[in-house]
């Protein structure tokens, strides 16, 4: 038998050992299955039949940084990949026939040296890193603290760890729960925490390294400098793109419903308050998710603002508070883009009850919606009374 070959069927049988012990080594699920496809791409590289152009260092890389966004402790990993291992060599051991294939004393000593010589020094190297990034954490929260109380110097002070831009794209961000947060109250945690995780660990790489985020696992604030690629400031520079947004939904795994308005670095108290409005509009009226700007609410936005306008508008539908019916007719036949068939199915008449209902809205209040200017009136001030009681009920 060639080495070659006593190599891969010592890795089969191995792989087929270290597969069989799952229920003995009791670990973790997620830790469970993450050790042993760890073990299955090292044996693949091992493989001296293998393809070396085809290791496939890149997908362990790709688990390392999935460990990294679970939370799962590199110590603990490494623990229990090396544990697995010995114990895969200690199944195999009464079954070797072969000195080729069979493990000696000398190898699970070397194997638990290099055990604890490996944890020990990825232990120093990460709470060393974990320091580090604590730091820059520390310093990235102060700054945006400051920047949305208006603390500008206080932000300049902290610029030697936050480079500060004259310009930012100001976001509120919504955050649904994830199905998987409808658990037990600690595995409701664990999923939250994952999910703030995976989207925190994307902003960096879609928005730049500059950008700043205060979040929670339900949203927050996220603060986006106007730089190019290479960093420098570019006047009405566009970072937070819908693809942007797409991606920052796919890391969250969640669908995300963003707003966002940009301006100077001293107006960010004043932005972070209309980027939430924004949202807080955005989510009143039922939109579906997604990135919003205030050129797509800027009828709906202005609505808001109380006033003479606003007031004649809602005044419109007032005659019809004594007909709910009619108010049921007219919301049904806006939301159905005034296509008379959909209105009946959703108010469960005939169509010509939908075209009676029409014709006493007009007799009643003076709305013709056989009339594009009478349809726009309509819409408006029915979008204005909505938008009131959601203030009233806040109130």
């Amino acid at each position: 038998m060639t080495g070659g070959s006593v190599r891969t069927t010592f890795m089969t049988r191995f792989l087929d050992h270290i597969t069989d012990q799952r229920d003995d080594l009791a670990l973790p699920d997620d830790l469970d299955s993450i050790v042993r496809e760890c073990l299955r791409l090292g044996i693949h590289a091992l493989d001296a039949t293998a393809d070396q152009a085809r290791i496939p260092v890149a997908k362990l890389a790709e688990t390392g940084a999935e460990i990294a966004r679970e939370g799962i402790p590199l110590e603990g990993l490494l623990g229990a990949l090396h544990e697995t291992a010995r114990r895969g060599l200690r199944e195999l051991d009464p079954q070797s026939s072969s000195a080729a294939t069979k493990p000696t004393g000398e190898v699970y000593s070397v194997m638990r040296l290099l055990e604890v010589a490996t944890v020990a020094t990825a232990s120093g190297y990460v709470q060393e890193h974990r320091l580090t990034a604590r730091e820059h954490q520390t310093a990235a929260q102060a700054s945006i603290v400051a920047l949305l109380s208006g603390q500008r110097r206080l932000a300049m002070d902290l610029r030697a760890h936050i480079p500060l831009a004259q310009t930012y794209e100001v976001v509120a961000l919504h955050i649904p729960r994830h199905a998987s947060e409808n658990g037990t109250r600690l595995h409701a945690e664990i999923s939250a925490r994952r999910k703030l995780n995976r989207l925190q660990a994307a902003l960096p790489p879609v928005l730049g390294s500059h950008t700043l985020a205060l979040l929670s696992a339900a949203g927050g604030i996220i603060l986006v400098p106007n730089h190019d690629p290479v960093g420098r400031a570019v006047e009405g520079a566009v970072i937070t793109t819908p693809e942007a947004f797409d991606l920052l939904t796919g890391a969250a795994a969640v669908p995300l419903t963003a707003a966002v308005v940009a301006g100077p670095v001293e107006d960010i108290p004043t932005l972070a308050a209309q980027a939430y409005e924004l949202l807080e509009l955005a989510r009143t009226l039922r939109r579906p998710p997604g990135l919003y700007r205030m050129a797509d609410l800027a009828v709906e936005y202005q609505l808001t603002r109380p006033g003479t306008a606003r007031d004649h508008l809602i005044a419109s539908l007032s005659p019809l508070e004594r007909h709910p019916d009619l108010l049921d007719a007219l919301r049904a036949y806006l939301d159905c883009g005034l296509d008379r068939g959909r209105t009946a199915d959703r108010l469960g008449v005939h169509p010509n009850s939908v075209t009676n209902r029409l014709r006493r809205i007009h007799r009643v209040s003076g709305l013709d919606l056989t009339d594009t200017e009478g349809i726009s009136r309509a819409a408006l001030a029915l979008l204005g009374r909505e938008l009131e009681a959601h203030e009233n009920r806040a109130v």
